[in-house]
């Protein structure tokens, strides 16, 4: 009876005002930029992606967990976990765009260039630095 009692006070529905703060904050965590690629967003085109969470019950707060994203990058991230996104990108875009000829043509004349390295996301570069400039 205590427990539920508890549930229902952690877990009461939040106020317009406290989801629309929340969604701001959401926005500037980078610079109004997508947490993925890196494209400049429009605020009232911006959707929420959120982390997996590792401990529900103890997990960091909501803003720490939800990331800022373009539309392209918000579907993949909805169909693919982190890492399955970041393998999309690396390998099974690239095959599929090797296989067309205008894409070899681009690569033939140097109009295109391959980078062979892991992808890193626009997010991760930025937190990177974040924690250099906390050192």
């Amino acid at each position: 009876m205590i427990f539920s009692k508890f549930i229902k006070k952690r877990h009461r529905e939040k106020t317009a005002a406290e989801k629309e703060l929340e969604r701001i904050k959401i926005f500037q965590k980078y610079n109004g930029r997508c947490a993925y690629c890196g494209c400049k967003l429009e605020y009232k085109d911006m959707k929420i992606s959120h982390l997996p969470k590792r401990n529900s019950f103890f997990s960091e707060p909501v803003i720490q967990k939800s990331l800022p994203a373009c539309e392209s990058c918000y579907f993949q991230t909805c169909a693919f976990s982190l890492e399955e996104f970041r393998t999309q990108i690396d390998t099974t875009i690239l095959e599929y765009l090797r296989e067309d000829s205008i894409y070899k043509l681009a690569i033939k004349y140097g109009v295109i260039k391959e980078i062979d390295q892991p992808h890193v996301f626009y997010f991760e570069t930025i937190d990177a630095e974040d924690n250099q400039n906390e050192n």
